[in-house]
């Protein structure tokens, strides 16, 4: 009898015990759910085991808060970080900067000039170096400069009493001030017809659409307002070299539809022909991301009968997706993108071939895409088509010997 009650004395105690471990366990369970610190999700497996990367996740890519914790694994220098980075990262007012703005690990944004331009030392700002530097309006005809969000803000040019702004440009208004888009270039044919439009990013080199090259450019004009009327402006230089993009095929409308011309002799710059800016890929992918350029050329405004003999230029914005793919076929292509009056209901003006799509920054404009339209996107049920040049910067770098 005794020893049947000390065997049930020992199962008892066994049982209470192992009923204590499990309270204990579940306690330390819930514990580590409080504790635990959650990972991003989607960040991938190796992501997940790494230590935090600075430039990864705060240079590469816009970060977060949680991510710049991440990095620190202190709250207190993560504050002292996240202030400096909100503060004067690129993605916020451009970081302060007049021209190209690159994200440090250490100092947040960094600002630069491209070439013609030095840094002020405000560290902020850009002057000129050369007379004429590229992406600068100086002609003293321009009563006003397209900033940001506007086009009728009026800007005192160098040497210059201030001028009053002129109306507000509407969509049905197009007429450009002679002096107001310096780089535009025009493409004359050797029957001297003129058929599509470019950009001069160079003294030598002016880039257009590939698909203008079945025409068989010859001359290239600068300088050119009124193609009515000889100004004394123009400056005609002949095409040595045509070169497409290597990956353009003219089967496949308005992928890689750009091309470099090289000219027989440089342009001369002054207040009516200056090139116009080239930024890196990363700069120029985001000030694509601004969703807003400048266009230019002698289009056909919708509510006329025939091309403009005035350059036109007009403040157009990237259309949404599903009114772009009525005139992409149906088909999202990288890098191409749709584009018009923001007031505009339905399209405006006929793009011409070629023709620069522009984007400002303090001042400073730079090319961030190229008209691929024509006679493919004519009609009213077609919208006007840009290539980005972001992806082909490179190409125009390596081929030019520029930047």
């Amino acid at each position: 009898m005794a020893n049947r009650f000390f065997l049930f004395i020992l199962s008892l105690l066994g049982w209470l015990l192992h009923a204590a471990q499990a309270e204990v366990l579940i306690r330390r369970a819930e514990a580590n759910n409080v504790l635990y610190r959650y990972k991003r999700y989607n960040t991938g497996f190796l992501e997940e085991i790494l230590e935090g990367d600075l430039e990864r996740e705060c240079v590469e890519e816009v970060c977060d808060f949680e991510e710049a914790r991440e990095v620190f694994e202190d709250d207190q220098r993560t504050l002292i970080f996240w202030k400096k980075y909100r503060d004067s990262s690129c993605s916020t007012n451009n970081g302060g900067c007049k021209q190209i703005c690159e994200n440090s690990p250490t100092k947040g944004a960094v600002c630069s000039c491209v070439s013609g331009y030095r840094l002020k030392e405000d560290q902020k700002s850009c002057e000129p170096t050369v007379p004429f530097p590229c992406g600068r309006i100086t002609a003293p005809e321009v009563k006003l400069t397209h900033s940001s969000d506007t086009m009728s803000t009026p800007q005192k040019m160098p040497g210059h009493p201030p001028q009053p702004a002129r109306p507000k440009r509407e969509a049905v208004e197009m007429n450009s001030v002679k002096g107001e888009v310096p780089w535009q270039a025009y493409m004359y044919s050797f029957e001297r017809r003129g058929f599509c439009g470019g950009a001069i990013i160079d003294d030598k080199w002016v880039l257009t659409a590939a698909h203008c090259l079945v025409h068989q450019p010859h001359t290239v004009v600068a300088g050119e307002y009124n193609t009515d009327v000889f100004e004394h402006t123009e400056q005609l230089r002949r095409i040595v070299r045509a070169i497409p993009h290597p990956a353009y095929n003219i089967s496949k409308r308005y992928q890689n539809d750009i091309a470099l011309l090289e000219l027989d002799s440089p342009l001369t710059r002054n207040k009516d022909v200056t090139p116009i800016c080239l930024a890196d890929e990363a700069f120029t992918n985001r000030l694509l991301e601004r969703k807003f350029g400048l266009v230019s050329g002698w289009w056909t405004p919708l509510d006329q009968r025939k091309p403009a003999n005035v350059l036109q230029a007009l403040k157009v914005h990237q259309l949404d997706q599903d009114r772009c793919l009525n005139s992409t076929g149906r088909t999202v292509i990288p890098n191409v993108f749709c584009a018009d009056s923001r007031t505009a209901t339905k399209k405006t003006y006929q793009a011409d071939s070629g023709g620069p799509y522009a984007t400002d920054i303090g001042g400073t404009w730079f090319l961030t895409a190229i008209s691929t339209c024509g006679e493919q996107c004519a009609g009213e049920d077609k919208e006007n088509v840009y290539t980005g040049l972001a992806d082909h910067i490179e190409w125009i770098k390596n081929t030019t010997s520029l930047m």
